[in-house]
């Protein structure tokens, strides 16, 4: 098995970053090099996806992706976070105060898209929000293994 990341899955996280990226890929591994001391890696060893760091030719493991689907989302999310200047939460006071959740499903389509959260139905590998009495709520990410990480 090979890891199987096309093109467009390159051009789209460059959009996703905000900037070009220095992408060197072959059959079982992608490198995005950060600069001359520290460079990421992804392998995929017996169906299993391995994220490294490597600093000064340390190797540091990120994380272990289980699946295909899991390991897309998660990549992107992990390589935006390093190459990215910061995150934005313009918008954020857009939600703060809101009550009904169908409120909070347009706001979160708007700046978020419904594949990465759900409201009221809850869903591995996306931000889950759901209601926990009178005003009151859970968000936390459903991993791919059933286990909750609250926000």
């Amino acid at each position: 098995m090979s890891i199987n990341l096309k093109k467009v899955y390159f051009k789209k996280l460059e959009e996703y970053v905000g900037k070009k990226l220095n992408i060197v890929s072959n059959e079982n591994e992608i490198t995005i090099i950060y600069d001359v001391e520290t460079s990421y890696v992804l392998q995929e060893e017996k169906e299993i996806f391995y994220f490294y760091c490597i600093q000064r030719n340390e190797r540091i493991k990120i994380a272990e992706y289980y699946s295909e689907k899991e390991m897309e989302t998660n990549f992107a999310i992990a390589i935006k976070g390093f190459f990215s200047e910061g995150i934005d939460y313009s918008g954020l006071e857009k939600i703060e105060g809101v009550v009904k959740l169908s409120d909070v499903n347009e706001i979160m389509k708007l700046h978020i898209g419904e594949s990465y959260y759900s409201i009221m139905n809850p869903q591995k590998l996306k931000i889950n929000l759901e209601e926990k009495g009178s005003n009151k709520y859970n968000i936390y990410l459903l991993g791919p293994n059933g286990e909750c990480e609250y926000i």
